[in-house]
């Protein structure tokens, strides 16, 4: 697992939530949260989301050797939360998964990956692997939860 404090600077971070908020988020009731689809999306030629995710391959040259399947940026709003699962696809297991922190004005939701709890501070990066390893968001206490979030197979 890598964990990357600071990795993208607060005004992406806050741009990013801009651009969440001039899309029609689809709303996911299994965990009660908002998500922009970027890669299925006409969002997905915005010109700032894909610096970040170049600048994320080119960071970590072993996200290059997988396919990015899926990317969003999701609100998690304050009741929100998701159980303990592993990701994979229809016939395959995720690789990698990474989740950017846009934000850290909120309570709960943090990323519990294996038994270690991430706390939410805004730019933060985690990676892991996300088919192998059990992983959880707890519960939104009070607030809005934002990240920009990837899996690749």
């Amino acid at each position: 697992m890598i964990i990357d404090s600071g990795y993208l600077p607060e005004v992406v971070c806050k741009n990013l939530i801009k651009i969440y908020n001039n899309y029609t988020a689809l709303y996911y009731d299994v965990n009660k949260t908002w998500v922009v689809e970027i890669k299925s999306m006409r969002i997905k030629n915005i010109k700032e989301i894909k610096p970040v995710i170049f600048n994320l391959e080119k960071k970590y040259n072993f996200l290059k050797e997988a396919k990015l399947v899926n990317n969003q940026i999701v609100k998690w709003p304050e009741g929100s939360y998701h159980p303990e699962h592993y990701d994979k696809r229809k016939n395959e297991i995720d690789k990698w998964a990474f989740f950017l922190y846009l934000n850290d004005n909120f309570e709960g939701g943090e990323l519990v990956v294996g038994d270690k709890e991430i706390k939410p501070e805004i730019g933060k990066l985690v990676i892991f692997e996300a088919g192998k390893i059990k992983h959880k968001v707890n519960k939104i206490l009070k607030g809005d939860r934002y990240t920009l979030a990837g899996w690749y197979i």
